[in-house]
């Protein structure tokens, strides 16, 4: 019911990850948040990066199966 940022589709190429572009990405759309005062969404099919996004305060807020088979999601809220 209120406001929120949402963190789209986030990737780095594999040869270039554990440099900081992707931490940097993350932290220039959580200063856009914390400037409008906003909470942070963020959704991933994977689970490896609950751990991750959980570094820049994160937590899982629910978790879904999608129908038909679908990936279970985690959904992420953080505030900056």
């Amino acid at each position: 019911s209120e406001p929120v940022w949402t963190l789209g589709i986030l990737t780095v190429e594999p040869s270039e990850q554990r440099g900081g572009i992707g931490s940097a990405l993350v932290e220039h759309r959580l200063s856009l948040a914390r400037r409008s005062r906003c909470a942070s969404f963020l959704h991933t099919s994977r689970p490896e990066p609950v751990g991750y996004y959980a570094r820049f305060g994160f937590a899982v807020d629910s978790e879904a199966d999608l129908p038909d088979g679908g990936p279970h999601l985690w959904f992420m809220v953080g505030r900056g």
